[in-house]
């Protein structure tokens, strides 16, 4: 008959466990003597020596008249003096206090005893956690229970589990916890030892991936190393750390270099070791390594669009070809703007061509730049401004990399202010014709009535000679019909139409780029020298409404500018320290400084609403001196404002008008 052992379990004391439990051996176990007991005291000062002798003599004769060899708590199998020396810990004042915190405090109590996480979800701080003899009476129990915690959920891919198990500093005696890390440890231990067998069997072409062009290795190592979880380990997890990205960053170096030379599943297998958190001289060489491949992988990424897409690029280059043959027979005036226009709306497709795939960025680019230089020929050639701004709307349509947009916009912006200058003119001519028509019709109505008088004349002469038959007859051969002189059409391009060139770029009047000014001397102009007397306190106050200004202030007796300066619509600024003389101003009213490229601000001029006046007035800056010995330093108060009606503005000053030249005549 075979032998039975009874196992018998302490009533009111079995309680639930994981299975995973069940190998503990009771030295790692912990036993909290005050739950083993059935102690429900929430005070250990109720907990007193007769109550504890008396729980102890009950389990005592519990345990001599059981005829069992072990009791089972918490899923742990114990045997009678693994009881017994739980109980004999209560003897022990110290411990029993560590006992009773441990009891109070349940989630720290049940990861000891059975391994619950719930100590991590809820963990607090605790000022004992920091006493050292507590330390070392609960990490015999802690550090095997965070071990095995650590180790299951980290192998069984659990990151909440882990991360909520690292978010908590272990109770342990070692300052580097490697009790609590070394099942971890030793995980990735084995990881990267079975990498390192992968590299070996492929320098010994025996590993079974090389048939397969090391399909499938990446997700070999992926299922070995965990990279959101080997990243989430600590500080003493760094020097295994660093060894599996460099053993990754091998086989990858292997798979990239003869005889294999397969790019793709090298750039995969580095991009592991990449990933991996390695530092000091690991990271430099892995990041060495992986830049490489990547270099290489793109190159031949780039290979592979290019060739699928080649047939596309040759039919772009095609493309510009044909709008390059069409600007030279503009420019040769072999085909008119009627046929550009046509041929544009038919050949050039916006959408298609901005559907193109990366790899046909560049010639998107040319195709641009290309008919950018079939507008300027359209407009410098034929003089077809529209047809001009169409070809280049079409170019500002396509998708360009930002140097060439750039190039574009600029292009618009020209054409667009001829296009405004020409309007500008043909209405001047238009209302000039319209003038000319008028004076011609006043003029002939003007003939009409000179003729009737000539004609009355005439037959009052004719009568006069029929009745005076002693005055000789006067027979006047000459003409006496009048003509307007022949009209002349100009048909010359607007003023701002220079003759056609092959240039890429269109012909314009000189450029004026707009200056924000600040209040203060206008300098750098030649012929201009300011001059000033720091001993004087000399003040001229100008105050600009309604308008901006620029104020020349000119020495009398040299008829030289001796300051130049710039007051903005609103503000007041005030000539300081000018030295004493007689003076007078000249002053250029307007909006929207303007200054031509190449040339320095104080050349600038207004752009809007300009007019120019030589202010007559005497500004003296001479000292007065008095009798009594008082000195007197004059100051002036100069208020410039204009006044607007519908059509026209006027300045304020009571000098005279004088022209932009002399203005700017120094």
């Amino acid at each position: 008959m075979q032998a039975h052992k009874t196992i018998r379990t302490r009533p009111n004391l079995q309680k639930s466990c994981n299975l995973a439990d069940a190998h503990f051996s009771t030295t790692m176990s912990y036993i909290n003597p005050y739950e083993f007991l059935g102690i429900t005291s929430t005070n250990l000062s109720e907990v007193d020596s007769k109550t504890i002798l008396k729980e102890k003599k009950k389990l005592s004769q519990e345990i001599e008249l059981s005829d069992t060899d072990s009791i089972i708590h918490n899923g742990i199998e114990l045997t009678k003096s693994d009881c017994l020396r739980a109980i004999d810990d209560l003897d022990d004042r110290t411990i029993k206090e560590f006992h009773f915190f441990i009891f109070r405090n349940k989630p720290l109590n049940d990861f000891l005893a059975k391994g619950s996480l719930l100590f991590f979800e809820k963990y607090q701080v605790e000022s004992i956690y920091k006493l050292p003899a507590f330390i070392n009476f609960v990490a015999p129990y802690f550090e095997p229970r965070y071990d095995k915690a650590l180790s299951i959920n980290y192998k069984s891919g659990n990151k909440e589990s882990v991360e909520k198990i690292l978010s908590v500093q272990p109770l342990s005696t070692s300052s580097l916890y490697e009790n609590c890390f070394k099942g971890t440890y030793q995980i990735l231990i084995d990881a990267d030892r079975e990498i390192n067998k992968l590299i070996d069997e492929i320098k010994d072409e025996k590993s079974p991936y090389i048939q397969k062009s090391f399909r499938g290795i990446e997700a070999e190592i992926k299922s070995k190393i965990n990279i959101e979880l080997i990243n989430l380990l600590p500080p003493y997890f760094q020097g295994i750390r660093n060894q599996i990205a460099m053993s990754i960053r091998n086989l990858a170096r292997d798979i990239n270099n003869d005889p294999y030379n397969l790019v793709e599943p090298a750039f995969k297998v580095s991009s592991i070791a990449n990933e991996i958190e390695s530092d000091g001289l690991t990271k430099q060489t892995v990041s060495k390594g992986y830049n490489i491949i990547k270099s290489r992988y793109e190159d031949l990424l780039q290979q592979k669009e290019d060739e699928k897409y080649q047939p596309q690029i040759n039919k772009c280059y095609i493309l510009i070809d044909s709008i390059v043959d069409k600007r030279d027979s503009v420019n040769k005036k072999e085909i008119s703007a009627s046929v550009v226009s046509s041929w544009i709306n038919s050949n050039i497709n916006i959408a298609e061509l901005n559907n193109l795939p990366s790899a046909a960025f560049q010639v998107r680019n040319l195709i641009a730049l290309s008919l950018k230089s079939l507008s300027v020929a359209v407009w410098n050639n034929l003089d077809e401004i529209d047809v001009a701004l169409n070809v280049l709307a079409k170019a500002t349509l396509l998708k360009v990399n930002e140097e060439t947009k750039a190039v574009l916009v600029e292009a618009k912006i020209q054409l667009d202010d001829l296009k405004t200058k020409i309007q500008r003119q043909r209405l001047a001519t238009l209302q000039q014709a319209a003038n000319n028509q008028k004076k011609e019709t006043s003029n002939f109505g003007v003939l009409i009535v000179i003729g009737i008088i000539i004609f009355v004349i005439y037959l009052i002469s004719n009568s006069n000679n029929s009745n005076n038959s002693s005055t000789p007859s006067y027979n006047d051969n000459s003409s006496s019909s009048y003509s307007t002189a022949p009209a002349t059409v100009d048909t010359a391009k607007s003023d701002v139409a220079i003759p056609p060139q092959t240039t890429d770029t269109y012909q314009t009047e000189p450029v004026y780029n707009k200056v924000t000014m600040p209040n203060g001397n206008i300098s750098s102009c030649s012929g201009i020298t300011p001059k000033y007397d720091k001993n004087i306190s000399t003040r001229l106050i100008i105050t600009a409404e309604l308008t901006d200004v620029a104020v020349k202030l000119y020495d009398y007796e040299t008829d030289r500018c001796i300051r130049y300066v710039f007051v903005n619509d609103g503000s007041t600024y005030t000539m300081k320290n000018i030295p004493e003389g007689r003076y007078y101003l000249k002053i250029a009213y307007g909006n929207d400084w303007e200054v031509k490229e190449g040339d320095p601000i104080c050349k600038g001029r207004f752009a809007t609403h300009s007019s120019f006046k030589k202010d007559l007035s005497v500004y003296d800056f001479n000292k007065t001196y008095y009798d009594d010995g008082r000195v007197s330093v004059p100051y002036y108060t100069l208020k410039l404002y204009r006044t607007y009606t519908t059509n026209t503005y006027d300045d304020n000053s009571a000098g005279s008008s004088i022209s932009e030249s002399d203005f700017n005549n120094n």
